[in-house]
């Protein structure tokens, strides 16, 4: 080869290099969740799920499913704190969309006798065998829920996962980010705590009769709404749930509980599927 082809080639492999080093670059995590927003779109429909149409299409579920378990542990450490918060709501009702998709229709085989058939309750292992890769590592729906989310510190989170029955909070049309994630979460507590299928009064105004999705979720805020003393005869639990409902439930209820002259009632949440038929 000539003097001249040699620096031509020398020439254009620096060029390819130059070109070629940007293209290879992994693209930015998508912090507008656009892949899953998508899905909410076209399957959700007044806080339903139509599982039957999006268990033929696997290939949608999938492909969300890749973009969030691809984040890598050292580009996850420099997400912000309510991006953390946004990632993990997301995933997990992703990944149960995912799971509920792989096992419909829930059929289950009586082991489970405390749930309806239908409910992903009944889906063995459903929250504590069935595994997605992630930036810390393979995690449950159990560990996204239980060990993850809390230690992020916004409790109200347990209003924005939802666990595909009709007794827990409804899953969102709109996908969580940083910019929408409080107003959001408090938006769906007040909805939530505002719902008489989920806390309400007897006619005698004695009662408050309280979804157990709210009672057995409570411990999440003993540390921003527990005061110790504050009412009389009323334990931790009782005090917590009081405080978290006068902040965000119905006005009228407020007005009740600080009388402090009821007693609270407990209904078992409704454990079926949130499916859209």
């Amino acid at each position: 080869m000539s003097m001249v082809g040699k620096i031509t080639t020398i020439l254009l492999l620096i060029t390819g290099f130059v070109f070629a080093g940007p293209a290879s670059a992994a693209k930015p995590f998508d912090h507008k969740y656009t892949c899953l927003s998508g899905i909410y779109s076209q399957y959700i429909k007044n806080e339903r799920v139509n599982y039957s149409s999006l268990s033929l299409h696997d290939e949608l579920l999938d492909e969300c499913v890749k973009s969030v378990r691809k984040v890598k542990e050292k580009e996850y450490e420099a997400f912000s704190l309510d991006q953390k918060r946004a990632y993990w709501i997301n995933a997990y009702n992703l990944f149960l969309l995912k799971i509920i998709a792989d096992h419909y229709p829930i059929k289950g085989d009586g082991r489970y006798s405390k749930f309806p058939a239908n409910s992903p309750m009944s889906i063995e292992g459903a929250w504590t065998d069935i595994k997605f890769k992630s930036p810390v590592g393979k995690v449950t729906l159990s560990r996204i829920e239980n060990n993850i989310l809390p230690k992020l510190g916004e409790p109200l989170f347990i209003f924005g996962i939802c666990n595909g029955t009709k007794g827990a909070a409804p899953l969102s049309p709109e996908v969580f980010t940083a910019d929408n994630l409080q107003a959001k979460l408090e938006r769906a507590a007040k909805k939530y705590m505002r719902d008489a299928g989920n806390v309400s009064v007897d006619p005698s105004g004695s009662r408050i009769v309280v979804n157990c999705y709210l009672k057995n979720h409570t411990d999440l805020f003993e540390s921003d709404f527990f005061k110790r003393g504050q009412y009389i005869n009323r334990d931790k639990k009782e005090i917590t749930l009081m405080n978290l409902l006068i902040k965000y439930g119905d006005p009228k209820v407020a007005k009740i509980l600080r009388s402090n002259r009821f007693e609270f009632t407990w209904t078992e949440m409704d454990w079926s599927l949130n499916d859209i038929l």
